[in-house]
């Protein structure tokens, strides 16, 4: 028995040296992706005892992942895409032998079905795409995004507390690189300029780390709200500070409006405001796109090509704004003007979904260009609503807004159906950081990214969980089931 144990222990001490030999080997090769291959052959022995771990295992890499590029063009991002196509596939296979234990109105739920319904559009109009291998290929993306975090997300958080670990999980990695980014940034006095480098390979830009921080924010809080242990409150605080800190340097103007707003999604959400808020927000929008576009109005904003430039510090950028000279805004103008003439040429079907940098160059308007619209990083409309519009056609954009705009009345709803404190705290985190998400995608397209995506198809799945709670429905009978 003593040498059949020793000899598992030989084993076990062999497979973790190999497995960090194959690490050592990726850092002296520069080839990243063998750095990390022990993290995937870890999570797929995970998925052998638990779905658990594995799951927590991806959050955990969302703060530390990076996009890599490789010579053919593909790019994806590394390791958290690879793993999400793992549990893509167990997600499948777990719905497919325990279907009959699944309570039908999980499937049968208005976020399910608004969810799918933006699903299954994203696929028709992929069918009228210009484009359409880059159309399946955001398609294929969307399905490993949406199985991944939303269906298993929804097994997963009915037990618990399971979303309190989660947040520690995401917590301490995230805590680890805002430190290293703030180290980075105070070697360069804080200066404007650096916040768009020293987040580096973390994040692909200065808004991409502020905005994981932002949606993360509401998650600490709740974390400190409902601890009663010295150290642990001690240790939320700091992060609180610790995530504030790279928030206000990264001199992200959305980041900073976004978390002060969501502040007002609680009182929203107690004196039933939600059917308001909706409904000014989108008179509000028709009565503004209708003034700018008649008799081209719109053009009357046009920047002057030689006053439109980059600025060194914040308090520039911030008056530049109101002024019509930021380089980072009228560059956004730059290109919503040229989304709206997309979506007049193909209004109802859109151009296919990932298409819009393909064919937007040729609908842009001369007078709102900028030194950077030459855009070598192909990025997109620095809209999320304007993309899905230029993309998915109007019908796509009123079921992505449904869609919202039904989590949010059931968020209202949940919010005066607590139970309790603690889950009225847990109700007000979700409406938080869901508030910041579509904040963020008013002038930045974030939902199909591995930094905002999970927790966008999170916080869905958290909404299905808690309403089908509260109602006094089990997703899922426990005994007999299939892993």
């Amino acid at each position: 028995m003593s040498q059949s144990i020793a000899i598992n222990h030989n084993v076990i001490l062999a497979i973790i040296l190999g497995l960090f030999a194959c690490s050592i080997a990726g850092v002296v090769l520069d080839f990243l992706p063998l750095v990390f291959l022990p993290v995937v052959l870890i999570f797929g022995f995970l998925l052998l005892y638990n779905l658990e771990w594995p799951f927590l295992l991806l959050f955990f890499m969302v703060p530390l992942s990076w996009e890599q590029e490789f010579s053919n063009g593909f790019g994806t991002d590394l390791p958290t895409e690879p793993l999400m196509v793992l549990l893509m596939g167990v997600a499948i296979i777990f719905y497919l032998k325990n279907l009959k234990r699944i309570h039908s109105k999980v499937l049968m739920h208005g976020v399910t079905l608004l969810l799918l319904t933006h699903y299954a559009w994203t696929w028709v109009a992929t069918i009228f795409s210009q484009n359409t291998f880059v159309s399946v290929k955001f398609c294929l993306a969307k399905t490993w995004y949406i199985a991944t975090f939303f269906f298993l997300g929804v097994i997963l958080l009915r037990h618990p507390g399971f979303l309190r670990k989660l947040s520690k999980v995401v917590l301490a990695p995230l805590v680890v690189v805002t430190c290293i980014i703030l180290y980075r940034h105070s070697q360069q006095g804080f200066s404007f300029e650096a916040a768009n480098f020293v987040m580096a390979p973390f994040f692909r830009n200065h808004v991409n780390s502020a905005a994981l921080m932002s949606v993360f924010f509401p998650f600490v809080l709740y974390l400190l709200l409902t601890t009663k242990n010295f150290l642990n409150r001690v240790y939320y605080i700091l992060s609180i500070i610790i995530l504030l800190a790279g928030i206000y340097f990264s001199y992200t103007r959305a980041a900073h409006i976004s978390v002060i707003l969501s502040f007002a999604i609680i009182p929203i959400l107690h004196f039933r405001l939600v059917k308001l808020s909706i409904g000014v927000s989108i008179i509000a929008t028709m009565i503004a796109v209708t003034a700018l576009v008649n008799d081209n109005e719109y053009l009357e904003y046009a920047p002057e090509f030689e006053k439109t430039i980059s600025h060194s510090t914040f308090d520039d950028l911030v008056a530049a704004t109101y002024e019509g000279r930021d380089i980072s805004t009228m560059e956004r103008v730059y290109r919503w003007v040229a989304a709206f003439h997309m979506y007049e040429d193909r209004p109802l079907m859109g151009y296919g979904p990932g298409n819009f940098y393909n064919f937007y160059k040729a609908h842009t308007v001369t007078m709102f260009r900028t030194y950077v619209s030459d855009n070598p990083e192909r990025s997109g409309v620095h809209c999320y609503y304007l993309m899905v519009l230029v993309e998915q056609g109007l019908i796509g954009l009123i079921i992505f807004f449904l869609l919202i705009s039904y989590a949010l009345l059931k968020l209202e709803n949940l919010f005066h159906r607590a139970n309790s404190f603690r889950e009225l705290l847990l109700i007000s985190t979700l409406a938080m950081s869901f508030t910041i998400i579509i904040l963020f995608q008013l002038i930045n397209d974030l939902i199909e990214t591995d930094k905002i995506g999970p927790f966008f198809f999170l916080i869905l799945a958290g909404i299905v969980v808690l309403d089908l709670r509260q109602r006094g429905v089990r997703i899922i009978s426990d005994k007999s089931l299939a892993r």
